[in-house]
């Protein structure tokens, strides 16, 4: 992890290249993204990483599922995809979205993410405070007394 991970400084801006599903699946196209992110003045990349099996259920859900199922890649693309970005000195951030997974990946990430729709979510936050790594959470879609309970 660089040094200067999230140190705060005077007029310090801290940039997060998002990756998101913007790939549509497409590990060639994660690729591409993730070469530009590289070259851009970003300090980190943020990965949304999961499995439809156990984000939405096939079975209830269909569409959903059918929707996530086409964006996944699978762990060990996203491995590759952040070794990349570990060999191009950025820092590698994860909204994950399993506990199993926040396993699979807390050696690899250097911080985690909490989506505002997830702010609730104590079993993958507390999962993911198990790994003492920094962990940035939204708020957009929490309510103030959400948050003040928080």
């Amino acid at each position: 992890m660089r040094k200067d991970f999230f140190l705060p400084q005077k007029n310090c801006v801290y940039m997060i290249a998002e990756v998101g599903s913007a790939h549509e699946g497409s590990y060639a196209e994660a690729k591409k993204i993730i070469y530009q992110a590289c070259q851009s003045n970003t300090d980190a990349i943020k990965f949304q990483i999961y499995k439809s099996s156990t984000l939405t259920s096939e079975k209830f859900t269909k569409d959903r599922y059918e929707h996530f199922s086409k964006l996944e890649l699978s762990i060990e693309q996203y491995k590759s995809l952040i070794k990349i970005c570990k060999n191009n000195n950025k820092n590698v951030g994860a909204s994950i979205w399993d506990r199993d997974l926040i396993k699979t990946f807390s050696s690899l990430v250097d911080f985690y993410k909490i989506g505002s729709g997830d702010f609730t979510n104590f079993e993958i936050i507390n999962e993911i405070l198990m790994t003492s790594k920094p962990l940035i959470i939204s708020t957009g879609l929490s309510s103030l007394k959400e948050i003040r309970e928080m």
